[in-house]
């Protein structure tokens, strides 16, 4: 059986966790046991917003364990902010496209001055150790493009079927295909306009019923 099997096992050492950070951006560090005492994880809380755990869920797994949010019912010190999270888990391409849309969103804690309460932060977030071990984002561009064009795939199947359903028992079907062939004529016109590059020829390639290809030149 392997470590990441064990439910709740400490997977790395602290001492090997943390050998490369420099100690003086550690602010606290927490020991978070299970209620029957048999495991035990340790959280380093360090920066602005930044942790590490022994579970090495945000490492392995780029998931935030439940080990940081239990620490965060107890430390002011102790701030979410989705930047954890790898651009891979969003779907909104606007994101995965630059860090500037995750660096304006505040970070979140629960306590503050001994009370309990969500309060927001603006920090500055450096992921530069967090990456070093983790790696950078697991996905190239490339491969998150074709997964964003399979999740397209999807969702356009899932409400074409809705909408043929919905038209079909409303007894509209004849103006859903007189919308769709609308839709259909100007979006292959604008497919065979002339362009630059290759964008539109390597777009008009996955066209199985294309009408034509107009090249420059």
């Amino acid at each position: 059986m392997f470590s990441e099997d064990m439910f709740d096992a400490c997977i790395i050492e602290l001492a090997q966790l943390i050998e490369d950070l420099d100690p003086t951006r550690i602010h606290e560090l927490w020991r978070i046991s299970s209620i029957d005492k048999k495991s035990k994880h340790f959280i380093v809380l360090y920066d602005n917003a930044m942790h590490l755990c022994t579970y090495l869920t945000l490492i392995n797994h780029s998931l935030v364990c439940h080990h940081f949010f239990a620490t965060m019912l107890v430390s002011s010190i102790a701030k979410f902010h989705i930047g954890l999270l790898p651009w891979r888990w969003y779907t909104n391409a606007s994101v995965t496209e630059t860090d500037s849309v995750l660096s304006n969103v505040l970070a979140i804690s629960l306590v503050s001055n001994n009370e309990f309460g969500i309060v927001e932060h603006a920090v500055e977030l450096d992921f530069s150790y967090l990456e070093s071990i983790r790696g950078c984002h697991v996905f190239t561009k490339e491969i998150h493009q074709k997964m964003t064009r399979k999740q397209q795939w999807g969702k356009g199947f899932g409400l074409i079927k809705k909408t043929l359903n919905l038209a079909i028992e409303t007894g509209r079907i004849e103006e859903l295909y007189e919308i769709h062939d609308k839709l259909i004529k100007e979006m292959e016109s604008k497919v065979t306009q002339i362009v630059q590059g290759n964008k539109t020829t390597e777009f008009a390639c996955t066209i199985s019923n294309l009408i034509g290809i107009i090249k420059k030149g």
